[in-house]
């Protein structure tokens, strides 16, 4: 692990992208990250406990059983068998699954942008978006909330360097609060004179941030 983690130190200082994106094995591809970065406004949001608003049929539920105490305060008391209802975090197969769900929702949904903006910048449960006008921004926020809430998927933590999506993201209630989440700079378009950040969300961000605090 140390040497991953050196080649991908290495491949960030020198600024190679290619080396950086062959350096990260499993991870999320970087030209979805990259993505965003195209346009002067951008936003990052997640589903609120994705996996567990997608229901596994009746007959697909023993596959996922398991065994627990029957009274956990008691370590000696006797083992139950239960299994899960719900998509769990964590399985193989999980992802797939809540990303079939996701896409079979928005194709309902024929010719809105907004739908296709979520298709192309969903990852799992990250969606990472940017645009060039504020206020298309702004009416991406509340139709995507919108959308999504029309299969019980709650979008939160949403980060922005749009002021004022932060403050209609605040009056939801739905703002991005954890002051534990480590920050990205990244610019927008070649034009722009300054940089924004944005939370890193990503199955990788560990090293992300182990990058971000090294000093280059």
């Amino acid at each position: 692990m140390a040497s991953w983690n050196k080649k991908l130190i290495k491949a960030a200082r020198e600024g190679s992208l290619t080396d950086l994106k062959l350096s990260i094995d499993n991870g999320a591809d970087l030209e979805y990250r990259d993505k965003f970065r195209a346009n002067q406004f951008a936003t990052c949001t997640d589903i609120e406990k994705a996996f567990l608003h997608v229901g596994l049929s009746e007959e697909d539920r023993d596959v996922t059983r398991f065994l627990w105490l029957s009274d956990p305060t008691n370590p000696g008391s006797q083992l139950k068998t239960y299994r899960f209802k719900a998509v769990l975090f964590g399985a193989t197969s999980s992802p797939f699954i809540l990303n079939a769900t996701i896409q079979k929702h928005l194709k309902q949904f024929g010719n809105s942008e907004t739908a296709k903006i979520l298709e192309r910048d969903i990852y799992v449960d990250n969606i990472l978006s940017s645009m060039n006008k504020e206020e298309d921004l702004l009416t991406y926020f509340k139709e995507a909330r919108s959308l999504m809430a029309g299969a019980g998927f709650n979008l939160r933590s949403w980060s922005s360097n749009s002021a004022k999506l932060l403050e209609l993201a605040k009056e939801e209630n739905v703002l991005d609060t954890d002051k534990y989440t480590k920050y990205l700079e990244c610019c927008g378009t070649v034009e722009a004179t300054r940089f924004f950040t944005l939370s890193v969300k990503f199955l990788h961000r560990n090293y992300f941030n182990m990058l971000l605090n090294e000093k280059f």
